[in-house]
């Protein structure tokens, strides 16, 4: 590798490190009407997961240059990661993978549906303008295993719609609406000088 492609990438991974922020800022998807069958915390930019969160903050870390680096590298524009807690009905870890199983299934289905590839890549034929960047983790919950497939598959196109929309409103620029607000403001101002005259 050329002095000039080792500082390219030199520069490249220092970017993606401020890029990359804690796990606790991830918000919940709709907390307070849920998604039938998972709970999901989702933001439109990239984050550790929870327990890299973690080491990647405690220095002295045995693995924290690793992972730090790992993470680092990383160039799939959707980081997303499906779990599920042990609990009294689920115990076994059988029961857990295969309701994680299921649900990562329906997601990439869903993925597709809208014209992405499973890491957030836009497919050769999709419409959508740009890649899917974001930082998504899925919980199945055990109300799952009772769910058919079209059942799940409809919980994940609604994850996905909603993904997409927290996307959307986080592309439109903070200032814009308060700008047109005060630009009426300014022209009810000037008419009321113009009656005054």
């Amino acid at each position: 590798m050329s002095r000039t492609a080792a500082n390219g990438a030199a520069r490249a991974v220092s970017s993606n490190l401020t890029r990359i922020k804690d796990y606790a800022s991830v918000p919940f998807i709709r907390r307070g009407n849920k998604i039938p069958g998972l709970t999901a915390k989702f933001a439109p930019d990239h984050h550790y997961v929870h327990s890299t969160s973690m080491i990647v903050q405690l220095k002295h870390h045995h693995i924290h240059e690793r992972t730090k680096q790992a993470w680092q590298a990383r160039t799939d524009p959707l980081w997303w990661s499906c779990i599920m807690v042990p609990s009294e009905d689920a115990k076994k870890r059988v029961i857990r993978s295969h309701l994680t199983r299921k649900l990562r299934q329906a997601f990439v289905e869903s993925l597709k549906k809208e014209g992405y590839a499973k890491d957030g890549t836009r497919l050769p034929d999709s419409t959508q303008e740009m890649d899917l960047v974001g930082t998504l983790q899925m919980s199945a919950e055990i109300s799952l295993m009772k769910m058919g497939r079209e059942e799940a598959q409809k919980s994940t196109d609604e994850l996905v719609k909603a993904m997409l929309e927290i996307r959307s409103k986080a592309r439109q620029p903070e200032g814009r609406k308060n700008t047109a607000q005060k630009r009426g403001k300014g022209a009810e101002n000037a008419a009321l000088k113009i009656r005054r005259i």
